[in-house]
Order: structure tokens, then sequence, then C-alpha cells
């Protein structure tokens, strides 16, 4: 009988260990649950939206200067996103509808409110709040779906590669030329997820389950540009991604597949960290209060090419000269300047291979062109001041710390028979910054109007040489300008332009405009009778969709720009007033464009 009520103990026992343990399993499975919708968040699945300040004009969806209020990037949602306050908060937000991520078709904006917003469609979007305090978004659900679930199966675990590895779901190990990852389940369906460049090639072998899809290539928004089509069978496929984004493979819990990665066509993300970077940069605020070249009107082309030839004879360890060829006319040579610092020798001895020995050619790079529409001639000679100014600078300001650490490429004049000439547009008659590949059709087909974009992109030489500098320097590149100077007289506040048409950082950018205007603007307060009253000189503009060469920057991933200097101080009238504040504040606009985007793209801040 004791032997009876000892087995029955025995069997309790037994019975509340596997309660304990199936509650520990479950609490185990609820925190990969946790941990999963984290994971979704944090790749875009489910959106994490940044905001910047500033507000939104409801006319035309562009971002003002509102320190009251905050905005968000233009992101792409999926039909059933919703935006939600939480229960008792007053925090009114509204919804602005633009074309494309870019914003160049303003489509709608609804007035702020407190009510819910479900999205009946998939639109681009930008998310304006009625406060300049970004604490107060934890009073929002942010329920934004950018990639498509319904057609991806949502019944899936979403993770990251590095998380894989880390659980041991991935091992990963170099084969010759190739990466191979070996797909595990861990749920009942899995997915991985891996970001991709476009032209990235895979073989993929393996079963997707039963009517799903193997593999599904997405944007870098989650919008799905390829996949399989349902099948029940094993497959084997080459692949290829079309585009910058993500490359999302499934995998049925019985199965496992295999995905190798060949190393050929990748850009490796890290190439940027791998150059001569030194541990700060100096303070960006540098007021110039004169120039080398003192002359208050434009300067002749005979006279702007000796300068720079001058500049080059005088440093010719430091600087080199490039003809590139005959612009379009056959008439002028178009010419690249390189300022290359040198490198400290290093004496120690490196075993091979362990290490890498840097060399000149590994100094980050900064591309400058100058007054691409040949009539916009202050631009031109503000470059040609600064690099002169970095040029000779003997201590460690941002000026010497330039010198010492920048490699710049320089293109004086990016339309050169317009600047002889005093002409907008080159010998064809073409708009040169019209002439880009991205959004090319954008521009205007008649030679009658100032913007013609020409017979096809990259038509003409000038066009093609600016394109081939920024190919060949855009693994180095931390960003490029094309400098223009602002024709606009009807404010103060028109006196510079920061245009940022790019495809992608465009708030970065946006960003560094407005602290390049307010620099110049306190600059000019306190450095260059500017009135005290005249608000910021400067005003910002979004992305509008011709092929302008920041466009043709950011196709390279280069951060990219055409800020627009001054042309001449306000006082009613229209002609040129060319003087030497103008000329030292145009000079300190470029440098705070440049040393804000160093310290941007180079560190982060």
């Amino acid at each position: 009988m004791a032997d009876v009520k000892t087995e029955k103990k025995f069997a309790s026992l037994e019975t509340a260990k596997k309660i304990n343990d199936d509650v520990a399993s479950l609490k185990e499975d609820i925190g990969d649950l946790n941990s999963s919708i984290d994971s979704i968040k944090e790749i875009g699945l489910s959106s994490k939206v940044n905001f910047s300040t500033g507000g939104l004009d409801p006319s035309n969806g562009s971002i003002t200067d509102n320190a009251e209020r905050l905005h968000s990037d233009i992101v792409f949602v999926r039909k059933g996103s919703t935006i939600k306050l939480k229960p008792n908060k007053k925090l009114k937000f509204a919804v602005y509808k633009y074309g494309d991520l870019l914003g160049n078709e303003f489509i709608s904006a609804i007035a702020l409110s407190l009510d819910d917003y479900i999205f009946t469609d998939d639109c681009y979007i930008r998310i304006l709040i009625e406060s300049g305090d970004t604490t107060l978004l934890k009073d929002i659900d942010f329920d934004l779906f950018s990639f498509d679930l319904n057609e991806l199966n949502n019944r899936v675990k979403y993770t990251e590669l590095t998380e894989w590895v880390n659980k041991g779901y991935i091992p990963v190990s170099d084969v010759n030329d190739y990466t191979k990852f070996v797909i595990k389940h861990t749920a009942e369906w899995s997915f991985m997820v891996l970001p991709v460049h476009s032209g990235d090639k895979f073989i993929v072998s393996g079963y997707g389950g039963n009517n799903a899809k193997l593999y599904a290539f997405t944007d870098r928004f989650g919008k799905v540009l390829k996949r399989t089509e349902k099948t029940n069978v094993i497959q084997k496929l080459v692949i290829t991604s079309p585009s910058d984004g993500y490359v999302i493979f499934n995998v049925l819990q019985s199965n496992e597949h295999q995905v190798i990665k060949f190393n050929t066509n990748v850009i490796n993300e890290n190439n940027k960290r791998n150059l001569i970077v030194p541990p700060y940069i100096p303070s960006a605020y540098n007021p110039i209060l004169s120039v080398p070249n003192g002359q208050t009107t434009a300067m002749k082309y005979e006279e702007i090419m000796e300068s720079w030839n001058n500049l080059q004879k005088k440093y010719p360890n430091y600087i080199s000269k490039t003809n590139l060829g005959k612009e379009t006319s056959g008439i002028l040579d178009m010419y690249r300047y390189d300022f290359i610092p040198e490198i400290v020798p290093l004496e120690a001895s490196v075993q091979d291979g362990m290490n890498k020995i840097y060399t000149k050619n590994d100094y980050p790079i900064v591309i400058m062109g100058a007054c691409i529409h040949g009539t916009e001639r202050p631009c031109a000679k503000a470059l040609l001041n600064l690099m002169t100014l970095i040029a000779n600078a003997k201590d460690y300001s941002i000026l010497g710390w330039l010198r010492n650490n920048i490699h710049f490429v320089i293109i004086p004049l990016e339309n050169p028979w317009g600047y002889k000439n005093n002409k907008r547009t080159n010998v064809n008659q073409v708009d040169l910054n019209r002439n880009f590949e991205p959004y090319w059709e954008k521009g205007d087909n008649t030679t009658e109007n100032q913007r013609y974009r020409g017979t096809a992109p990259l038509s003409e030489k000038e066009a093609q040489y600016i394109d081939s500098i920024l190919k060949e320097c855009a693994d180095k590149a931390v960003c490029y300008y094309s400098f223009h100077t602002h024709g606009v007289f009807t404010s103060y506040s028109m006196m510079t332009n920061f245009s940022s048409p790019a495809l992608f950082l465009l708030n970065d950018m946006q960003n560094i405009g407005m602290s390049v205007t307010k620099m110049i603007t306190t600059s000019g307060w306190t450095n260059h009778n500017l009135p005290e009253d005249s608000g910021y000189i400067g005003c910002m503009e979004m992305a509008y969709g011709v092929a302008m060469a920041s466009y043709q920057g950011a196709k390279y991933n280069i951060p990219s720009a055409c800020p627009e200097v001054m042309y001449r101080y306000y006082d009613g009238g229209t002609g040129e007033v060319y003087n030497t504040d103008l000329d030292c504040m145009n000079t300190e606009y470029i440098l705070y464009a440049v040393a804000n985007a160093c310290e941007k793209f180079l560190y982060g801040n």
C-alpha cells in the first residue's frame, strides 16, 4: 500500500515538474515573441519613425522653420496602418501625403487632430506633431507597416541576420568566393531578412512551404519588387537583387534551405570607416574677414583659370591638375584639381595582411564644383577663395584640419563655355543641371526653355565628366556640392538657398542646410554689416524632381546638394551688388557647408 502511495506521490511531483517546465517554456516563448516584435520594429517591418524640428506648410507640404512643431521623414506605409493616441493623451497630429519618397508631388494634408487615423491605401506620408518636444512622441502609437505582410505571410517570426547568428540558427562560413547561410526553422514559419545592394547575387536552394513564396526582394522602404511564384516543390534558383533594399527568405518548420551570397558586386558599408579620420574635428564656426582676391567684381574666365593654375604651381606636392577633355563646344578644356594631404610615414614593421597600411589614397573625399549655370559667377569665385585659404592654412583650425585630413576634388567651372560667354546653358542650349539621369524625363524638352534637359541623359560632355568623377569617388566621398548663386531678390530670406533634392539622406542634408544658414546669418550680424533685423538670410528647398547634379551624386550614395550663395545684398534693386562683405560671406557659406557635412557623415554628429 505504501508503494502505491509513493508512486502516486512521485507521479504528482512529475506532473508538477512538467507544469513548471511548461510554464517556463511558455514564458520563454513569450519572451521570444516580444523579442521578435522588437526585431520587426528595428528592421522596418513596423516603422520606426524619425522626427525633426520644423513644421509643414499645408499648401505645398514643404518644411517650415517652426520650433514648436515636429515633422517626420517621408515614409512609405501600407493600407491598414494606423496612428493612434494612447489613452487620455491630448497631442494633436496630422498626416501629409506625397507622390513619392522624395516629396516631389504634394497630394494632401489633414488638419491637426486628436482623432485616430487609419490608412485606406498605400501611400507616402509625413507626420506633423503639434509640439516641438520629442519626449511627447511616446503618447502616440505608430503602427505603420511598410512591408507587404499579407504577401509575405504575416504569421512568421522576423529577425535580423545578426540575431539569428547569435542564437546559433544560422551558421555562417566563408567558402572561397561566396558566403553560405544555412537557415533552420525557429517557429512554424521563419524568415531571414538580409540587406542587399542592387546586383547582389544569391543561389537559393529550398522549400518555401505550402503555397508560400521562397523569397522576395523589396526596396529600402519595404515595397515588394520581385518574388517567386507560390510553389509546393523544392527550388534551386539563381536570383539577383533589382535594387538596394532587402531580400526575405521563407522557410517552413520541417525544412531547411541554403542560401549562397556571391561576394561579387557587393558594396562594403564599412569602406568609409576604413579611411584616415582623426578622432575629432575643430569647431566649424570660422568667420572669414578677408579673402585672397579682394576684387569686388566677378572674375573673367581667363582670370579665374589663371588663379587656379597659380595655386597649383604654388603647392605642386599638394595640388594636382587634370585635363578632363573638351567641353561640348570643343573649344575650352574642362579641368579637375585634386587637393591631397601628405601621409604621416609609418616606420614600424606590421605583419602583412594583419593591418591596413594607410596611403594618400585613403583620405575621405569632398567633391565640389561651381557654376554649372554659367551666369551664376559669384559661387565660382567663392570656391576659389575657400580652396586658397585651405591651401594656405598653417594652423589646425577648421581650415587647417581640412587641409590636413580631406582629399578635395574640385571642378572649378562645371560649365566653362557658359561662364566664359555669360550664358546659363552650354553651347547646345542645354541646362546642364537638368541633363543627369535620375528624373531626366521631367525636364523641359524645348531648346527655347532655359531649363532644356538635352536630347538624352548625360548627352553633354560636361555632365559626363561630372558623372565620371562621382562614380570614381563614390566609395570614399563624404559629400558632393554643386554650388550655384541665388538670383531671387525679394527679401533677406532669399539671399541664399540650400537645395537638397537627393534620393536619400534628404533630412540630413536639410539639417545641414539649416545649420549653414544660421551660422552665416549670425556671422553676418557680427562681422559683415548685415542688419540685425534681417532674420535668417536663406531658405531651404525640397526635392522637386528634375535631373539635378545632386540627384546624380545621390545615385552613387553620395550625400549631395546644390547650395546657392549670394548674388547681392538685398536693397530692393535687381542689379549685382558685389562687395567685400558679400565675398567673405559666400566663402564662409561654402566652408560651413563642407565642415557640417564632414561632422555629420564622418562622425555622425
